[in-house]
């Protein structure tokens, strides 16, 4: 061994300077990879949803409490259309409303809530009993749905809520037990439009006679899926009427 070589000793408590250059150069090029890899592991991922929750902000709401298509409030609209808004509602949790709340049908009622968003969709999650009759609101307006014909859409099936703006982001197989839990709790379920023409980005899903379907998503959830049914509207509310047995795995 040359004498001027440098001879590492453990127990020692300061390395010969080139054993310490060596240890520092390793050491801030792992730091700088682990970064990089970070970087672009960030870049890879969606972006997270655009919608909002405004948690902790309850407001007071008056309206007309509609059951169907799927229970929503008729109010009149923020814009000032002669038309009314229609906001949907759910639960307080993994919930949808209550079946007892349909006796408020038609009826005038007032209730508190905080507000959910995603482009033009507005949700409400009510918090409390949940509606009460409010004599000082009124019908806004009848409006019938509209129907748009037959279409086939691909995307992914999501909760309502979730995907709004509760959470972000509210889709994806990291969702999925999350999103199951919230439909089968009675959220309605909705796709995600990923690719279809002159059709919403966001579709509540009912069966091919506008009834409920949360139990027949559920096998669908989180998946990658193609459907076919009946697109129709009303108001700002988007819907897919369809056969839930139609629906089927989509692959690019």
């Amino acid at each position: 061994m040359n004498a001027d070589e440098e001879f590492y000793v453990g127990y020692l408590d300061r390395s010969a300077p080139a054993t310490s250059r060596f240890a520092r150069r390793t050491a801030l090029g792992l730091v700088a990879v682990a970064l990089g890899l970070g970087a672009l592991f960030a870049m890879s991922q969606s972006r997270w949803g655009s919608g909002s929750f405004e948690f902790g902000t309850v407001r007071t709401l008056t309206g007309v409490y509609r059951a169907g298509p799927v229970a929503h409030l008729e109010i009149a609209h923020p814009g000032g259309r002669s038309t009314a808004a229609r906001w949907l509602l759910v639960g307080e949790g993994k919930h949808g409303v209550p079946g007892a709340w349909a006796r408020f049908d038609g009826q005038a009622v007032a209730l508190e809530g905080t507000l959910i968003a995603r482009g033009a969709t507005t949700m409400v999650e009510v918090a409390g009993a949940g509606p009460r009759p409010d004599a000082g609101s009124a019908p806004t307006g009848a409006e019938a749905p509209r129907a748009h014909g037959r279409r086939t859409v691909v995307g992914e099936i999501v909760d309502s809520k979730c995907w709004l703006g509760v959470m972000n982001p509210g889709e994806l197989r990291t969702h999925r037990a999350c999103a199951t839990l919230c439909v089968r709790g009675g959220v309605p379920p909705l796709v995600a439009v990923w690719d279809a023409a002159d059709t919403p980005g966001q579709l509540l899903l009912l069966g091919a006679a506008g009834e409920p379907i949360h139990d027949r998503a559920l096998p669908w959830i989180a998946l990658p899926v193609e459907l076919e049914g009946e697109l129709w509207q009303l108001g700002e509310l988007w819907f897919l009427h369809l056969d839930p047995d139609g629906i089927r795995r989509w692959a690019p």
